[in-house]
């Protein structure tokens, strides 16, 4: 986009905010990179170090944050050469709202699909079990908890290793939900796939707690332990006595289970690590 004002949304990936940097023709590395943006009545909006994608290529990390004037927006950068000189470097480029489409064909809501992908994956398709009603309540404990473990919650402990030059923060967003709205802020495929993998990991964890309630000996379960405690093939030989071939079905349910949840488990831990290190370059920046 060469000589080119860019133009970006609230919400999308700022990653098309980018500089080149070289030396005798040839692209080169420089000890450090960072950015401010300042909107359009120059009030900064998010700090942060530059990715790199390639050798002398760096990119802004994070998102277009919501919450501020919208139009001319700038980019500073900030650069420490190999050789330990100070650059910087300015650019403008505008900020949108979230284009609003007209159609005559309703589509589907950003919950919906969320919804519908939870379901998908653990077994429920139809929504035989999980209704949208259960799913709304774990949806809003998801994004209370990311919220949490990504430290973008203004009540959260900063997340990494305060970095040097620049300053320690990168400023980003909190993930916000709007019930009414069926919308989530900021809206990009990262973030909705993370809210995914977190409701599955409170749902298979509240299972278990389940399964594990129900193998109890004593208490209000016992009952229903009983009845359960043989639940499989039972076969009667020639003698008229009957014998249970599958007995302790619960406690294996459980255990299956439990190997579900530590799956999710480290996937979900290696999405979070991914999205820390994208956000927070490669200079162990503090997230707020």
């Amino acid at each position: 986009m060469v000589n080119e004002t860019k133009t970006l949304t609230v919400g999308e990936d700022l990653s098309i905010l980018d500089i080149y940097l070289s030396a005798g023709g040839g692209a080169v590395a420089a000890l450090y990179v960072g950015f401010e943006l300042f909107d359009a009545a120059n009030v900064s909006a998010m700090s942060g170090v530059a990715v790199t994608p390639s050798l002398g290529t760096y990119q802004a990390s994070g998102v277009v944050p919501a919450g501020f004037q919208l139009g001319v927006w700038r980019i500073d950068w900030d650069i420490i050469t190999a050789g330990g000189d100070f650059q910087s470097a300015s650019e403008t480029f505008i900020v949108n709202a979230v284009d609003v489409k007209i159609g005559f064909t309703p589509t589907q809501s950003l919950l919906s699909y969320i919804y519908d992908a939870v379901r998908l994956d653990i077994g429920d398709p139809e929504a035989q079990i999980f209704d949208d009603q259960y799913l709304e309540r774990i949806l809003i404990k998801a994004v209370r908890r990311l919220n949490h473990v990504l430290g973008l919650g203004h009540r959260s402990r900063p997340k990494g290793i305060p970095g040097g030059f620049g300053g320690p923060k990168v400023k980003v967003s909190p993930i916000t939900i709007d019930l009414v709205a069926e919308t989530i802020n900021p809206n990009n495929d990262e973030l909705v796939d993370l809210i995914i993998m977190m409701m599955e990991y409170i749902i298979v964890s509240s299972e278990i707690s389940a399964l594990k309630r129900l193998t109890a000996i004593s208490g209000p379960f016992s009952s229903s332990v009983a009845s359960a405690s043989q639940d499989g093939i039972t076969v009667t030989n020639a003698d008229g006595v009957t014998l249970s071939i599958s007995g302790g079905r619960l406690a294996n349910r459980a255990q299956l289970h439990r190997l579900d949840l530590e799956t999710k488990e480290k996937e979900l831990q290696a999405a979070i690590r991914a999205f820390l290190n994208r956000m927070s370059g490669n200079f162990g920046k503090l997230i707020y």
